[in-house]
């Protein structure tokens, strides 16, 4: 079926290296073009010893941002869904990579991989010419059980480890996408929700293998129909199992948002917001081609929910529709109709 694909950006700087000219009519001007310095990085990925093939290695300015957000954070997510290729190189059966034409400077090596829960990153300063670095993953997991109220296993839970950090000092970018009849997924970049995620098998059970080390993490657990949970912060130390980390779901709500124009036909391409009354964090969707959104999952209680058209706050095409109050009950469905005039 067709799908709706929503993202927010920021804007960045022009590429530099460009130079002006200006020739007048019966004159001649001259421009003198200078080489500019390159740099190429090769090595090898290995996990626990054994190379590791089939690995997404990227190059990514170092900022002095440590916590993997930002434009590079955005690439990863655009590759998560599906939208942004392989990155700067991929490792051969062998765990080589190689990647050419790079300006030098300070740069953090980010190397990805479908099994492993988290990206590492790894500093290095590019001088011209040829650079080599080496990549030693470890082998660290976090492992547990997702169960309802009464102890039975939830099969098919989303599970995610991500850094911990308060969430007044979270700077976050979010896309989203969705289906025909409004499901479909939001990733927020910044929170570590852009990884892959692992999947509860029938009894529950989950395996995030490739967590980072040393850190402080948190494990998030999301699916359909079950409000989303997290665990309290936990380290793992280098190479370690951490085991019985445990999460129980609580039955949650489902909110259906129609969006029509003032023909009743579909609205497509809208971000919708759902706020709780008490505070908490917001549930984010976008509205399908079938001008519909589901968000599911929410916790009961009273919602504000806005819409609004692809583009920046008080952009887009038109006047948005006024907010609206919906109260959400579990196991339940409420319905909102917006409309864009």
């Amino acid at each position: 079926g067709r799908a709706a694909f929503i993202s927010t950006t920021v804007g960045g700087e022009e590429e530099d290296g460009w130079s002006e000219v200006e020739v007048l009519e019966g004159q001649e001007a001259k421009l003198e073009l200078q080489t500019v310095a390159r740099a190429s990085l090769t090595g090898t990925v290995r996990e626990a010893g054994l190379a590791l093939a089939g690995a997404s290695v990227n190059l990514e300015e170092d900022t002095g941002d440590n916590d993997m957000r930002g434009m590079g954070g955005f690439a990863r997510g655009m590759r998560f869904g599906g939208m942004g290729g392989n990155g700067d190189a991929r490792t051969s059966g062998q765990g080589e990579y190689l990647i050419e034409g790079r300006k030098p400077g300070k740069y953090k090596l980010v190397v990805e991989h479908a099994l492993r829960a988290m990206p590492e990153s790894f500093p290095i300063e590019l001088r011209e010419g040829e650079n080599r670095l080496d990549v030693e993953l470890l082998l660290t997991t976090i492992e547990g059980r997702i169960v309802d109220p009464q102890g039975k296993p939830i099969a098919g839970v989303r599970v995610r480890a991500e850094e911990h950090r308060p969430e007044s000092g979270r700077n976050r970018m979010i896309f989203a996408f969705a289906m025909d009849d409004g499901e479909g997924e939001t990733v927020t970049v910044g929170d570590g929700s852009a990884a892959p995620p692992s999947t509860t098998d029938a009894d529950g059970h989950y395996l995030l293998r490739g967590v980072a080390a040393g850190k402080q993490l948190v494990v998030r657990a999301e699916t359909k129909d079950w409000q989303p949970a997290r665990s309290e912060p936990v380290e793992v130390a280098p190479g370690e199992n951490k085991q019985g980390v445990d999460l129980v779901l609580e039955r949650g709500g489902k909110l259906e948002i129609e969006a029509l124009d003032a023909a009743d036909k579909p609205v497509r391409m809208a971000f919708v917001t759902a706020t709780p009354a008490g505070g908490g964090e917001p549930k984010t969707g976008v509205v399908g081609p079938g001008g519909v959104c589901t968000l599911t999952g929410l916790k009961p209680g009273s919602y504000s929910v806005t819409t609004r058209r692809m583009g920046p706050p008080g952009g887009g095409n038109g006047q948005n529709p006024e907010a609206q109050n919906a109260v959400v009950a579990a196991g339940e469905s409420a319905k909102l109709t917006f409309r864009f005039e």
